[in-house]
């Protein structure tokens, strides 16, 4: 299978990208003059150069693929329409070039914050009203439609992964070094309910559903359900550390998010914690259920919480992060 892979340079792409090669796909990488390929630079691949924002590379990028893989996005704006502009925009642009390029099979890299936060402890299934708390969560909210809109002109998959953790993450970088001084800072409301998903078993999920052409929405994510001081106690253990939770409030999450967009405005970088951000932190239930993936494509995810959070650990020391 030919595979146009956008993002294929990022946390989560790259590992797909390596998922794909091992297969045997061929597989070329859309990436801009100024990406930092260190972690793909090693693997045979393709390369086209483009922009989401720019339609006439992404319709010299798709010609000749069977399917695009479309994980390019961002998860910090310094405004809430940077996220419409590359989450909604740039994927309008790729299915907008794959319609040019007859393509047969589109899969979007969306998000559990398409979803919103469950309403209790229940997990989130895909046919229930969705009801994103934030711009991030709308934007590709709204991506999702774009792309299933064009069902009838080729196969749309669209996956709602929840917190992705795995090596090569650096968005969850510093609750390992906080947990590995044995202190918890927890941003959720108890009892802070989430689900995971190791970044190898996403990147499993990905050639799956290409290989069998699934179609419509997925939650992808392992089947049990963890916490953030259960993660953080894992994190903290590995260093022989007795975990400390401390629980953000909100008036306090939110007063220092208005300081962190506050020096954003300044240094013209996205803050780390914003407004919405604390929004989404102030659910207490992110979890959802993948059991539709398994009947679908037959994906059930392999690696659970300890033995995921060593391989990631692991990881991190190797490369001198942790």
């Amino acid at each position: 299978m030919r595979v146009l892979v956008t993002g294929g340079n990022g946390f989560v792409g790259s590992h797909v990208v390596e998922a794909l090669v091992r297969r045997g796909h061929e597989v070329t990488c859309l990436v801009r003059r100024t990406s930092n390929l260190k972690w793909i630079r090693h693997l045979k691949v393709a390369y086209r150069y483009g922009d989401l924002r720019d339609l006439g590379t992404l319709v010299d990028a798709v010609m000749g693929a069977d399917a695009v893989l479309h994980l390019a996005g961002v998860v910090r704006a310094s405004r809430p329409e940077g996220y419409f502009m590359v989450n909604l925009q740039g994927t309008e642009n790729v299915l907008r070039a794959c319609e040019r390029g007859k393509v047969k099979y589109f899969l979007l890299m969306s998000s559990l914050s398409a979803a919103g936060p469950a309403e209790g402890p229940e997990p989130l299934r895909e046919g229930e009203e969705p009801g994103p708390v934030s711009s991030y969560g709308m934007s590709k909210l709204k991506a999702e439609r774009a792309a299933l809109a064009r069902s009838g002109t080729f196969k749309v998959c669209v996956f709602r992964p929840p917190a992705v953790y795995g090596p090569r993450d650096t968005e969850t970088l510093s609750f390992f070094r906080w947990a590995k001084r044995g202190i918890l800072p927890i941003p959720a409301r108890r009892p802070g309910l989430l689900s995971l998903i190791y970044v190898e078993d996403l990147a499993e999920a990905c050639v799956m559903a290409s290989e069998a052409r699934a179609e419509g929405t997925y939650f992808v994510c392992h089947p049990e359900l963890t916490c953030w001081e259960e993660v953080g106690r894992v994190v903290a253990t590995r260093f022989r550390r007795k975990a400390v939770p401390i629980y953000l409030p909100f008036p306090l999450g939110y007063t220092i998010s208005l300081f962190a967009e506050f020096v954003g405005r300044i240094t013209k970088r996205p803050p780390l914690l914003s407004r919405e951000k604390v929004r989404e932190m102030a659910s207490p239930y992110w979890i959802c259920d993948p059991s539709r993936a398994e009947r679908h494509f037959g994906f059930r995810a392999k690696v659970g919480l300890r033995e995921g959070m060593e391989r990631t650990i692991g990881w991190y020391i190797n490369k001198g992060w942790l």
